[in-house]
């Protein structure tokens, strides 16, 4: 998740910890909201290189990123 936080916060100007918060926040919300096995899917994508799956390999922080048009 280290990677969108950084993302978010050069993008938005909002503190690291502030971003990493609301992320974390967030992703607690949906995971509570989804069904098991989707729960997980949304993991892997917050783990990102080095967690299991994620788009690619890239995790959620390189789609973003992706989006930004810094990936």
């Amino acid at each position: 998740m280290d990677e969108i936080v950084t993302k978010v916060a050069e993008r938005t100007g909002v503190s690291a910890d502030t971003v990493r918060q609301v992320l974390s926040s967030a992703a607690d919300f949906l995971k509570q909201k989804l069904p098991p096995g989707m729960a997980g899917q949304l993991e892997s994508y917050l783990q990102g290189p080095g967690g299991e799956g994620g788009q690619g390999g890239q995790g959620l922080g390189g789609m973003i990123g992706n989006l930004f048009g810094k990936g």
